[in-house]
Parts: C-alpha cells; sequence; structure tokens
C-alpha cells in the first residue's frame, strides 16, 4: 500500500499500517465508512478495491447513516494531542459522547473498528473504553509514535 498514491501528505498517517488495518475488515463489506478520516489512508487503501466516495459531515451524523452492511472504520483525534497540546490537530471529541455513539452502533448491530488509543512501554495515553462495549483490543506494533517525534521529545 505505500507504493499507492496518496492525496494528502502527512506525519502520522495509517498509510503505511493500511495493509495490516484492511486484514480486519470483514471479507465481504458492502461500504467501508471513516468518519474520522484524516489524511484517508484507510479509505484510499480500500478504494484501490472499489469505487470510494468522500463527504464532509460530523462523526455522528455519518454514524447515523450507516447500515448493517457497512463496516466503520474509526480513527478519532487522539486524546491528550489535540487542542492547546498541538494546534495541527482539530479539536478533540468527548470521550463521553463518543462511548454513546459506539453504543449506538453496537445496538444497531454495526460493525466498526477503532484506532484510539496508545502504549510505550508501560505508559499508556487516553481513557480505555468501557468494557461494557465488548470490544476486542489488539495492539500494532509501530516504533516510535510520529506525534513523539514531531513534539521533539525524548521520552514520555
Amino acid at each position: 500500500m505505500a507504493s499507492l498514491p496518496h492525496p494528502v501528505q502527512s506525519q502520522g498517517n495509517k498509510r503505511n499500517l493500511a495493509a495490516y488495518i484492511l486484514r480486519f475488515l470483514p471479507s465481504r463489506v458492502d461500504r467501508l465508512v471513516e468518519p474520522f478520516s484524516g489524511t484517508a489512508a484507510i479509505s484510499i487503501a480500500a478504494a484501490a478495491e472499489q469505487s470510494t466516495q468522500f463527504s464532509s459531515l460530523d462523526y455522528k451524523q455519518v454514524l447515523a447513516k450507516v447500515q448493517t452492511n457497512d463496516f466503520v472504520y474509526m480513527d478519532p483525534p487522539y486524546q491528550g494531542v489535540c487542542g492547546n497540546k498541538d494546534s495541527r490537530y482539530f479539536a478533540g471529541i468527548y470521550f463521553e459522547d463518543f462511548v454513546i455513539a459506539l453504543e449506538h452502533l453496537n445496538e444497531r448491530g454495526i460493525s466498526f473498528a477503532i484506532s484510539y488509543d496508545g502504549r510505550l512501554g508501560n505508559k499508556t495515553f487516553g481513557r480505555v473504553l468501557p468494557e461494557s462495549l465488548g470490544l476486542k483490543r489488539i495492539e500494532i506494533e509501530v516504533g516510535r509514535s510520529s506525534q513523539l517525534t514531531l513534539l521533539t521529545q525524548v521520552s514520555l
């Protein structure tokens, strides 16, 4: 996927992880929905296989429109890197609102995956999503984060 041309170049995007992430999608998906597309790395990688449509809506509006044969991939603004800490990121989302949105997806039987938090050694970043959501956690070893590199911190 790294050889696939990408219209938006960005530090920290999922372009190099796209092929790995796409392996977790169900084999049959009518439509991939990516409400927090950022640089749209996952959508663009999936578009190599099928047609793609882009829109610009609030994530709650997007999630309200998904259907049971859709698969939703979410990569929301990471906790702790938005707002005043790094002005390159759009304001973060409210944790409680995001949990409610995930609960609604579960109630509607919508399949989804989330790239949400991180860990460096024993230190974790971001609030853990509630167990009541019934999510399976899969950690992907990606090495030093782009965010850490861009903020020029030696360690966290």
